[in-house]
């Protein structure tokens, strides 16, 4: 007795446009990590302020409460 094989749909090719993307996605990561020789690890980061975060110290961001209107 043979069983006939079913039919592919819609779901069938999502999959595959799926499958295309993640490899093209892993083509690019490798493509761009090429670009830095493959190397991953972080350099620490500079600690020096800057100024907006000075800035932020200057100045008083915290909110007033709103006084009810006598009107």
């Amino acid at each position: 007795m043979l069983v006939q094989a079913p039919k592919s749909d819609i779901y069938v090719a999502l999959l595959g446009i799926s499958l295309a993307a993640i490899l093209i996605g892993c083509l690019l990561l490798i493509l761009l990590l090429g670009r830095y020789e493959f190397k991953v690890k972080v350099a620490a980061a500079d600690q020096r302020p800057t100024a907006v975060s000075l800035a932020s110290h200057l100045v008083d961001v915290t909110p007033t409460p709103l006084s009810p209107s006598t009107a």
